[in-house]
């Protein structure tokens, strides 16, 4: 599978990105990061697709450098180089 690159994400997506972004050092995670895309795209009265979320996931482990404990629940996990 590959990865819809940032700019070209749905403004849900990038919205539970921006906002993993802020929130500060150790609270940044993948679990984190379902609830707020969860939470943007019911906003926006959507539903985030499994590529959506897989684009999401490898996005914030790369700008993140999240690793252990903080990859639980990553569809991601496998592709990341």
């Amino acid at each position: 599978m590959v990865p819809t690159p940032y700019i070209y994400l749905p403004l849900p997506a990038k919205c539970a990105i921006d906002y993993l972004d802020a929130q500060g050092y150790g609270n940044r995670n993948i679990e984190r990061l379902d609830r707020y895309l969860d939470h943007y795209f019911k906003v926006y009265g959507q539903v985030c697709d499994q590529d959506t979320r897989f684009s999401c996931h490898r996005i914030a482990i790369r700008r993140f450098s999240l690793e252990g404990a903080d990859l639980v629940g990553t569809i991601a996990n496998s592709v990341i180089a």
